[in-house]
């Protein structure tokens, strides 16, 4: 039932108020949550969703804007698979990279959000880099 997702969410999506880039929100919460990873939302200043991995690692989030939402995919997944920054430059037209390396996506809309989908759900579950494990 959709309504029950985003109400859920609703303190964290509030804050975007354009319709497509909320939208975009809730196909990334139910799609990477169906991929097996477990989102969790962070309020304050910075209105934020994280995705965990099953081995607990946080590797994907988003910050809500007003007008779209920022995704960012994290160190832990770019230690496990090292191409993606490049991948997701190929794909995606707004691809920045943050000071710590971090990969930086702007989606807007629901089309933009099922790509970004259709391009890390089948890498799902990232491998596990075996020389960190010690850490």
């Amino acid at each position: 039932n959709r309504m029950d997702t985003s109400n859920a969410w609703a303190d964290v999506l509030d804050r975007v108020q354009y319709e497509p880039a909320k939208k975009a929100a809730l196909i990334l919460i139910e799609g990477f949550g169906k991929a097996g990873l477990s989102p969790s939302q962070k309020g304050g200043v910075t209105s934020s969703v994280r995705f965990h991995d099953e081995y607990g690692r946080y590797i994907l989030s988003f910050i809500c804007n007003r007008a779209d939402l920022l995704f960012y995919v994290r160190k832990p997944a770019i230690r496990a698979v090292s191409t993606l920054p490049s991948q997701a430059a190929e794909r995606f037209r707004d691809v920045t990279t943050n000071t710590a390396n971090e990969c930086k996506i702007r989606i807007q809309s629901g089309s933009e959000a099922e790509d970004l989908l259709g391009w890390l759900a089948p890498l799902l579950p990232l491998p596990f880099p075996l020389k960190h494990q010690a850490r």
